[in-house]
Parts: C-alpha cells; sequence; structure tokens
C-alpha cells in the first residue's frame, strides 16, 4: 500500500520544481531555456552528474540534473 504523502493526493508523491538559471546561455536567453534565461529543475537542484554542469544530452544541455521536460 503506498504511503500517504499528506498532501491529499492519495499517496501520489509531488514532485516540486524549482527555477534554475540556464548554464548554455548564462541566463541570456537561448533555444534549450525557450529564450527565458531560466529553466524549472527537480528540487533540490543541483549540477548535472553526467557532464558537471557543461551541457549534455542527459541535462538538456542546460547544465543541471533533471530538467523539467514538456511530458512532466
Amino acid at each position: 500500500m503506498p504511503k500517504d504523502t499528506g498532501d491529499g493526493s492519495g499517496g501520489t508523491p509531488v514532485v516540486r520544481y524549482e527555477p534554475a538559471t540556464c548554464r548554455h546561455c548564462d541566463g541570456l536567453g537561448c533555444l534549450y531555456c525557450n529564450k527565458t534565461g531560466t529553466v524549472l529543475v527537480r528540487a533540490p537542484k543541483g549540477l548535472c552528474s553526467q557532464c558537471e554542469g557543461v551541457g549534455c544530452i542527459y541535462c538538456g544541455f542546460t547544465g543541471w540534473e533533471k530538467p523539467k521536460s514538456r511530458c512532466d
């Protein structure tokens, strides 16, 4: 039986996202951040473990671990 998270969702864990400055463009705006300069990443935010924040296919070239995608 799933644990109740206490938020009224019936045990479904709540995924929280927080804004982070896009490391590809340093906040200037690019295709990877939709020209906003920021991306939403799963909290707590951390640099991508594959590329150490440089940008790769695993972080969507944003430099952050677990960025929010269109499917989330």
